[in-house]
């Protein structure tokens, strides 16, 4: 009899773990963009690359230790964009958020696969890439969930108008999110390598008004 109580209470306390567990990932606290000619960040956690991309190649993107994915920069245009890539956490917010004001003029699913090779990042990440036409561009964002579990969230639709700061997604138990917008002189990096961002606040980018 024992032995059924001390099952029960272990099962019980596992249920317990896992539900606030699911619960602390899936966590959507509200959060306020800052006023300003600003991109922000899309995802919480800290950044990992920030590097200039020429236009019109394809560009593999590391996700981690465990994979990487392809991604076309040919729709972004001719010019020079800059790569932000943000690693989340498990203890961060999954929740994307709009990185500056736009139409959705692109939404595309590309399911995760395994590369026939023997290294970790044979592993082909499943990610949604989104395009926004926004008043200095396109800006791309690539959602890339973990390589175990592979489930992404959008809450956007094809020309449809979003706000910088507006929900855009979630990873559930997902792991990167990246960002390509247009490199110019007009367009300020305010982050840098190693700095911890925060989805909807931080500011990545400063830009002068476009005419």
């Amino acid at each position: 009899m024992n032995i059924v109580l001390i099952l029960l209470a272990v099962i019980a306390a596992l249920a317990a773990f896992a539900i606030a567990f699911n619960r602390h990932f899936l966590r959507d606290p509200e959060r306020t963009a800052p006023k300003g000619n600003f991109i922000i960040a899309p995802a919480d956690g800290k950044v990992i690359d920030v590097v200039e991309i020429t236009p019109g190649k394809m560009l593999d993107i590391d996700k981690g230790l465990f994979g990487r994915i392809k991604t076309i920069t040919a729709d972004l245009g001719s010019e020079p964009c800059t790569l932000v890539s943000i690693f989340m956490s498990p203890m961060d917010v999954h929740v994307q958020r709009m990185p500056i004001d736009g139409r959705i003029v692109g939404i595309q699913h590309k399911s995760g696969k395994f590369r026939v090779t023997n290294s970790l990042r044979a592993i082909d990440n499943e990610r949604i890439e989104t395009l926004i036409d926004s008043s200095i561009g396109t800006v791309k964002v690539i959602q890339i969930a973990g390589f175990l579990v592979r489930r992404i969230e959008t809450y956007l639709s094809t020309q449809m108008n979003a706000l910088r700061g507006q929900r855009m997604g979630i990873i559930k138990f997902g792991s990167q999110v990246s960002i390509l917008f247009p490199r110019r002189d007009d367009i300020r990096i305010k982050v840098q390598k190693g700095q911890r961002v925060t989805a909807g606040e931080t500011i990545l980018a400063e830009y002068a008004e476009q005419q």
